[in-house]
């Protein structure tokens, strides 16, 4: 019967421990060594990219904030100079409708003096002007 040969053969043996070293060094040089310095690159554009977003997103959000803080204060201010110009409008406003009313009060009252005065005055025309008619009348009659 045939025996069973278990033995390794060393020359085999390091001669292909050594190919494969070989073929090792080679693929870890141009393959691997390129492959790992592209992949940190790319890692540490996207971590950088990402801090980079981070950072912008916050100061956004805090140039938003500001902002809307300047217009919540522009609009207040403007409400104020509008309620201010508001009122100083209302009371000149006030003040000339006073004005006109007084002057036309006035007017009303020098205009009905005078009414009162010419009446006044023609009333005590009448019994003059009665008389000269009834002349006249009583003329023409008796002519």
């Amino acid at each position: 019967m045939a025996e069973l040969n278990l033995v390794p053969n060393t020359t085999v043996v390091v001669v292909q421990t050594g190919i494969f070293l070989a073929n090792l060094v080679v693929v870890k040089k141009l393959i691997v060594d390129p492959y790992m310095r592209l992949r940190e690159k790319r890692d540490s554009m996207t971590s950088g990219a990402q801090g980079d977003a981070v950072r912008l997103t916050a100061e956004s959000e805090t140039m938003a904030r500001q902002i809307e803080e300047r217009l919540n204060a522009a609009s207040r201010e403007a409400a104020s100079a509008r309620d201010a110009t508001r009122q100083g409008a209302n009371t000149k406003a006030d003040a000339i409708r006073k004005s006109a009313e007084t002057d036309a009060k006035a007017a009303v009252a020098k205009v009905s003096a005078e009414v009162a005065a010419e009446l006044t005055q023609q009333k005590a025309k009448i019994p003059a002007v009665v008389k000269q008619i009834s002349d006249d009348v009583f003329r023409l009659a008796t002519s």
